[in-house]
């Protein structure tokens, strides 16, 4: 997955306005620059004609010449006249004469990659500009692709051959053998534990607290990969000199240069070596697929085993072995149909396809004739649109990634500064480059300007098209009716037989739980006797002291409030359902209060109407205008999907939204769907004094009424606190207005102000 570029250059002969400096006369009489001596040679058979690619041991840099390049370059070292090059070249080919800006432009071409001795005075100023060039675009490349940094560390061929010597048997056919049994026997295990795969998928993997061994598990992987090339170019008798850190999205990797691998006469080594990384892959999944069926979960060793085998599986598909990418994918299949450089190709083609039929010019480039030839539009149109879709999701994860650490701003200057320079950047050069070579490559100033009105016309179409604009979010089925039960006294709790989780409870039924208190019965007559003598007491002042009487009838009307709040104590002994409704809460806590005393106002169980369930919704600051365009506007349509029954959609209508922030999970954390760290929208922190997470930004609550008409059959099932996702509708919307209110929520307001 992570190699360097091979590098290789084309070096047509064709006629260049360049020529050699000299008379014709004095070119006879001096021999032509030879060849270094210490550059290797390696004969090759590509799409049935021969080529021979050129090593350069000192700089590490490979390069490939057809038949006819091979052979002046062959004759220049054995030191030669420009008049026996043509002569030699004549006797050769039945091509015609060279001329002297043919030979002019290869020797030139041949010296600035320093592969020829030159005496000449500006040599040296000739081999400076042409490193300065490569230097300068390195470095616009390395600037402009900061998601993609190679650091060049070590030079690990002597530990390649010391470990090629030990480990060659897995170059074997009988180790092949092995290979295959393991890998069948790899999908056999996880075929037989399917359930708990796809459980481990959903519930454990997408989790922050997966992330430190998923991690762990991608660096090893990764780094075994790289060991999987260099080994087997190794085996193969290529040199590996490059092994260093890659910086791919801002992960620490290992990369390995086996460019020498361009040597190999044997295609079939070319392409081993190209998925060797692939293959130790598989190999590594297979084995961590035996550990992980072997061992149970919870585990770090049964964890780490799954997150090794998802690694290897998602990766290889969606980068090593997917060929849009420069990765192994891409240089299998360039050596499998033998089109070197096939994302160059495919872009001079498409070049060459705009220049000729669409602006009615004339391309510099020939054309390029390959029994692949069909695949050169297919390639660069596929390679643009996935390359833009990655780039695209990865800067989506990273402006998240960097929300979640409250750096916002660096987000966006890094969304903003990537955009800028990896497609505006290009857009403007390649203007620039036509504009320059309008007439050279006799572009049709008519055409041109029908190709402008064109794409006005369509980029206005795009604008301002009206469209539907939506808002994704999670929700939580709740109960539109629920309540929790509390004890209006203390007392010891006793359970009715029927009650218990999942049970339903009638408002009519007699007793939910009823609580014992010995005191209040004593008390109930303690109080009845004084009230009791009061009244006797009152009979006995009455007529003699009306003073005395009216305090006595004052304590008389005390004792008879508290004798009323002492029969509401005792009535509260008994614990009856307010609606109909089902028990929620667990089982395991109505048995652990059984017997318990409790102390007034302690919650005893949960009870919901759970036939009738509404979806909330958290809707952040910054989207809330996009939904709520004026204050009091409800009726919004939304259609939901829920987790569990990913299959079904139902629809719903916005029907109230909350006037306060909320600024907890819920009293139980029923909302912890809604958070970032389980897949949600809301950024939250944990509160170590609530012990549980909270919103870290201002979000409202938007309750969706659901259209119990048109549920699927799947609602019969639907139960409270089930999560999903919500699509809500925010009426007609242009491109143009999107991208204007998302710029400004974009730009923070203090730059705007």
């Amino acid at each position: 997955m992570y190699r360097t570029i091979r590098i290789e250059q084309w070096n047509r002969i064709r006629p260049v306005s360049n020529e050699l400096h000299q008379p014709e006369s004095t070119q006879q009489q001096n021999l032509l620059p030879q060849p270094r001596a210490e550059l290797e040679s390696f004969a090759q058979v590509f799409d049935g004609q021969p080529f021979w690619v050129y090593k350069d041991p000192l700089s590490l840099r490979y390069y490939r010449f057809n038949r006819e390049e091979h052979f002046i370059i062959e004759q220049l070292r054995r030191g030669v006249t420009l008049e026996e090059l043509k002569m030699a070249h004549q006797d050769e080919f039945d091509s015609g004469d060279l001329s002297n800006q043919e030979v002019g432009r290869f020797i030139s071409s041949l010296t600035e990659r320093n592969l020829l001795i030159m005496n000449q005075p500006n040599r040296d100023e000739l081999l400076y500009q042409a490193a300065k060039k490569r230097r300068r675009t390195k470095l616009f490349g390395q600037f402009t692709n900061i998601l993609f940094i190679k650091i060049p560390l070590y030079d690990p061929d002597k530990l390649f051959n010391r470990l090629i010597e030990r480990l060659r048997f897995f170059w074997s056919r009988s180790f092949f053998l092995i290979y295959l049994f393991l890998l069948a026997a790899a999908v056999v295990l996880v075929i037989r534990r399917w359930h708990d795969f796809v459980s481990m998928s959903n519930t454990d993997f997408f989790t922050i607290y997966n992330m430190p061994i998923l991690f762990l598990a991608l660096w090893l992987v990764k780094a075994l990969h790289e060991f999987g090339h260099g080994l087997t170019c190794k085996n193969y008798g290529g040199e590996v000199h490059e092994l260093g850190l890659l910086i791919l999205v801002f992960m620490p990797m290992l990369y390995c240069n086996i460019s020498d691998s361009w040597t190999f006469p044997s295609k079939a080594h070319r392409l081993l070596t190209t998925a060797g990384g692939v293959l130790t892959e598989l190999f590594v999944a297979a084995l961590a697929t035996v550990v992980w069926y072997y061992t149970e979960q919870p585990g770090f060793i049964h964890a780490f085993a799954f997150n090794v085998i998802i690694v290897c599986s998602i990766s290889t598909v969606f980068f090593n072995v997917m060929p849009l990418m420069r990765f192994d994918g891409y240089y299998f299949l360039m050596d499998l149909i033998e089109v070197p450089n096939l994302r160059q190709k495919a872009n001079t083609f498409m070049k060459d396809f705009f220049i000729r039929y669409i602006l009615g010019g004339r391309s510099d480039d020939g054309p390029q004739e390959h029994r692949f030839q069909f695949v050169f539009p297919l390639f660069a149109v596929a390679a643009f649109i996935y390359r833009w879709f990655i780039m695209i999701v990865i800067l989506f994860s990273i402006y998240a990634m960097l929300k979640q650490l409250h750096l916002v701003w660096l987000g966006r200057f890094f969304v903003l500064f990537t955009i800028v320079m990896s497609f505006l950047v290009p857009i403007v050069k390649t203007s620039v480059s036509l504009t320059k070579q309008r007439y050279a490559l006799g572009i049709s100033n008519i055409r041109l300007l029908i190709l402008l009105a064109v794409l006005v016309v369509a980029l206005a179409g795009v604008l301002f098209w009206p469209h539907h604009q939506h808002v994704t979010l999670n929700f939580v089925l709740e109960p539109t009716r629920i309540q929790w039960l509390r004890s209006e006294v203390d007392g010891i709790v006793h359970w009715d037989e029927q009650t218990h989780e999942g049970a339903w409870v009638d408002s009519r039924a007699p007793l939910v739980a009823r609580l014992e208190n010995t005191e209040l019965p004593c008390e109930a007559a303690r109080l009845t006797a004084r009230i009791e003598q009061t009244k006797i007491e009152i009979a006995q002042w009455q007529n003699r002291d009306e003073t005395q009487v009216e305090q006595l009838r004052r304590r008389l009307k005390t004792l008879l409030n508290d004798e009323t709040r002492l029969k509401e104590q005792i009535t509260g002994l008994e614990v009856k359902a307010p609606f109909t409704g089902e028990v929620l809460t667990l089982d395991q806590d109505i048995n652990r209060m059984r017997g318990q005393y409790i102390t007034r106002a302690t919650p005893l169980l949960l009870l919901a109407d759970t036939r009738q369930l509404t979806a909330k919704v958290w809707v952040p600051e910054n989207t809330y205008a996009r939904i709520f365009k004026h204050e009091g506007q409800t009726g919004q349509q939304a259609e939901l999907m829920l987790y569990a029954f990913s299959r079904d959609r139902f629809e719903g209508s916005v029907g109230a939204v909350s006037l306060h922030r909320e600024d907890n999970m819920g009293e139980f954390g029923e909302k912890l769907a809604l958070s970032n760290k389980v897949g949600g929208e809301v950024l939250t922190e944990y509160d170590p004094i609530a012990e549980q997470e909270k919103p870290v930004e201002t979000v409202y609550e938007v309750t969706i009424d659901l259209d119990s008409e048109n549920l699927p059959a799947s609602a019969q099932s639907f139960r409270p606190y089930m999560s999903g996702r919500a699509r809500i509708d925010c009426g007609q919307y242009t491109l143009y207005q999107w991208g204007k209110d998302s710029l400004l929520r974009f730009i923070s307001p203090e730059v705007r102000l």
